[in-house]
């Protein structure tokens, strides 16, 4: 985005934090939490448990590396573990804020309802979460 701005000389008229943050809620427990991506382009926040969704390792996290390397039109269900609490907590309400679709039956290429871009980047930004936003 930055860069993008930069090229059309409106760099400076980008407000935004300096870290990325993402508040959550389960509202069927009232549980709340952060996760905390950082500023840096390294995913060192997976490895700090304040930083990331309660309950979950560093194992869940990488269970989420084949969608990085699917294809378009691969099942998001056929590519990476649909349970547990990494994928109820973060991944689902990610898939369904990115494709409106839930659980085996998103497909990654699906065109997005507020865009009319190809969700298979989409798909694979919102659960890509290796990398904190420039």
């Amino acid at each position: 985005m930055r860069n993008y701005a930069r090229a059309i000389g409106t760099e400076s008229g980008l407000v935004g934090p300096s870290r990325a943050k993402f508040p959550f809620v389960d509202i069927s427990t009232g549980q709340r939490w952060q996760v905390d991506l950082g500023g840096g382009r390294l995913p060192t926040w997976v490895f700090d448990r304040a930083r990331r969704v309660p309950d979950t390792g560093l194992l869940d996290y990488l269970k989420l590396a084949p969608i990085l390397w699917a294809g378009a039109d691969e099942l998001v269900g056929n590519t990476i573990p649909c349970d547990g609490m990494l994928y109820r907590r973060l991944v689902q309400p990610l898939l369904l804020a990115a494709l409106n679709a839930i659980r085996r039956r998103a497909r990654q290429d699906l065109p997005a309802p507020s865009c009319g871009k190809r969700c298979s980047r989409a798909a694979r930004l919102a659960v890509r979460l290796s990398r904190a936003p420039e």
